[in-house]
């Protein structure tokens, strides 16, 4: 989302970045951005009382009919946990603040990264005070809680990542036209993301791979560790570090000691950007073996780094990786498979050279950032022109 943020500041858009509430510990990004645009960053909770009182009550007074009407289309919500005022009065009250909020901020269109509860809040937000919104959709249709028609048709358009994104959208509104189902995908800034040449192990050197993923079971991080534990037996030297966080770490780390690789398998936690272009440009192969990946930015950062890159036919990965072209799609939940990728690249540096080389020329084509970021833009663009005209007519 930084990258979308950035390339459409350098394309003259004006971007206020508001979040529901601030980033747990465990969460916390480490990138260099991070402390520049938190302090920047309009949060909706907590705040100080009297402040956010004060804008709940001002929206209110302003517009006392949207405001019970808005309560009750939020109540009807056919949400996956079922209709109520517990999720029908919070969006509320944030939707009020952020009205206000946003009447301050002098914003003309609301661009939400989340199709759960912030798209609902957005639909407040919309029905009080008239200001657009768009909705980005970056995983399965299903994943996101419910009431997903209403979500996408009150959305002036929908943000789809990926062509198999596309298609599920459609099958819950198929009356999207062409313009209100914008295809933009997230992507890599690959004027900063750069190939490295890098030394392949001399017989006496480890082969180095290298993840990076939240700490999460869908990751598959289990499947690439017992992977290492295959190809150890079968006498190749490998090393495997890992890069992110999460709530699986206690149970990777109990896996990590139970196959004996404490001093061949490393977490490293989260870290910045830089970090994880370093350690790809350091490493010879990188593996991600996830479960469900509606996508994978993970991928794209691997690819654009030149480095061969291997994945899961799963979810929308082989929309990035042409299998033994730009890269290697295997099954998922198969250490087996990924053992056999590695241990064949291990013996054939030029394949593994070749490989990263045409990862990183498909990702300079097909999923630089500026191109997905560039499209938002143009749609938020033509839907303001559209109102404005509308407005004009009417007066």
């Amino acid at each position: 989302m930084w990258r979308e943020i950035s390339h459409l500041r350098e394309l003259g858009a004006k971007v206020i970045v508001y979040s529901t509430r601030p980033p747990g510990e465990q969460t916390y990004a480490k990138h260099d951005f991070v402390s520049q645009e938190v302090p920047e960053t309009r949060y909706l909770w907590p705040r100080r009382l009297m402040p956010m009182v004060c804008d709940i009550c001002r929206t209110f007074l302003l517009h006392p009919v949207r405001t019970w009407k808005t309560f009750w289309l939020l109540f009807q919500m056919p949400l996956d946990k079922g209709r109520g005022i517990k999720t029908a009065l919070p969006c509320l009250l944030l939707a009020l603040e952020m009205s206000a909020m946003l009447k301050r901020d002098r914003i003309d269109h609301i661009h939400v990264a989340s199709a759960a509860k912030s798209a609902l809040i957005a639909l407040g937000v919309k029905e009080l005070s008239r200001v657009p919104f768009s909705l980005v959709v970056n995983a399965n249709v299903e994943w996101w809680g419910g009431a997903m028609r209403e979500k996408f048709t009150s959305a002036d358009f929908v943000v789809s990542i990926a062509g198999w994104l596309s298609k599920d959208i459609r099958k819950v509104v198929p009356e999207l036209s062409e313009e209100q189902l914008v295809f933009a995908s997230i992507g890599v800034d690959t004027q900063t993301w750069i190939a490295n040449d890098r030394n392949w192990p001399s017989r006496n050197e480890p082969l180095r791979l290298v993840s990076v993923g939240r700490l999460h079971p869908s990751k598959g991080h289990d499947v690439l560790i017992r992977s290492v534990a295959l190809m150890r037996d079968n006498g190749i030297d490998v090393r495997l570090r890992v890069l992110g966080e999460g709530p699986d770490r206690e149970r990777l780390s109990q896996l990590i000691q139970e196959l004996t690789l404490t001093s061949y398998v490393e977490l490293l936690g989260s870290v910045s950007e830089n970090v994880v272009k370093s350690e790809l440009a350091q490493s010879h192969v990188f593996v991600l073996a996830s479960h469900a990946e509606p996508l994978g930015v993970a991928y794209m950062e691997a690819m654009a780094s030149g480095i061969a890159t291997i994945g899961t036919n799963q979810g929308g990965v082989s929309e990035i990786i042409s299998n033994n072209e730009t890269g290697f799609l295997v099954p998922p939940k198969s250490p087996e498979a990924i053992a056999s990728v590695v241990s064949s690249l291990a013996s054939s540096p030029a394949l593994a050279k070749k490989i990263g080389a045409s990862g990183r020329k498909f990702i300079e084509s097909a999923f630089d950032s500026r191109i997905g970021a560039k499209r938002l833009f143009d749609a938020i663009d033509r839907n303001l022109k559209k109102t404005q005209t509308v407005l004009t007519k009417r007066a």
